[in-house]
């Protein structure tokens, strides 16, 4: 069992691939990306965490929307080389007020 700190940037939390198109570095963690954000913030993890997480408002008031990163669904960082872009995606869940998922 792996604890805190100890991921690193590294497989199998995060692959690195590229072609001539662009470069990709896709973590299926969350605790790679805190580290990584923290670092080019200057912002400890547990305040780069708050903005992982948020609780909606509206129709939806209370439901709760966290950023997710897995095997199935990761987080990627993507460099199009041709286009200069830099492009960050993501997945996320939304659950109810009560707990129970909203989403597939």
């Amino acid at each position: 069992m792996m604890t805190k700190g100890i991921y690193g940037f590294c497989e199998p939390f995060v692959n690195f691939g590229r072609n001539k198109k662009a470069e990709v570095a896709s973590f299926t963690t969350l605790q790679p990306a805190k580290q990584l954000f923290s670092i080019l913030s200057g912002m400890s993890e547990a305040e780069v965490v708050s903005y992982f997480k948020r609780i909606l408002t509206g129709k939806k008031c209370g439901s709760k929307v966290p950023v997710l990163a897995s095997e199935e669904k990761d987080m990627a960082f993507m460099y199009k080389i041709t286009k200069g872009q830099f492009v960050i995606s993501y997945y996320f869940g939304e659950w109810n007020t009560h707990g129970f998922p909203r989403h597939n």
